[in-house]
């Protein structure tokens, strides 16, 4: 389980890379990302998962043949197992993505002066 500081730095890292990308698709590999912020790649791939089921983006993943959505996998074990594309998924921003991130990078900087 994810605590907030470390749920909401992988949900930025993870968006932004999406928007990083656009208009094409950011292409993730969670273990990577798991190290970076210290993780396990499952919680990575929950996250992911969380974020797509919440319509902040999209996945998919190649299959072999083509570019397979999330929905169409039988179950998040297959499209993350995957190995066509050597463990990779594909992550493209949506919307509601950009204006969380938009609202989450205005959060105040530093400290205010307190009024006496």
């Amino acid at each position: 389980m994810l605590n907030d500081a470390k749920d909401q730095a992988l949900t930025k890292r993870i968006l932004e890379m999406a928007l990083g990308a656009k208009p094409g698709p950011a292409h993730i590999h969670p273990p990577v990302i798991a190290n970076e912020i210290q993780l396990f790649h499952t919680d990575v791939e929950h996250q992911l998962v969380r974020l797509a089921e919440g319509g902040l983006l999209a996945l998919s993943a190649w299959d072999g043949s083509r570019e397979k959505p999330y929905q169409e996998w039988l179950d998040e074990t297959s499209f993350f197992k995957n190995r066509q594309d050597a463990g990779y998924v594909r992550v493209r921003i949506l919307p509601e993505g950009e204006l969380y991130l938009s609202r989450s990078s205005k959060a105040p900087i530093g400290f205010a002066a307190k009024a006496v």
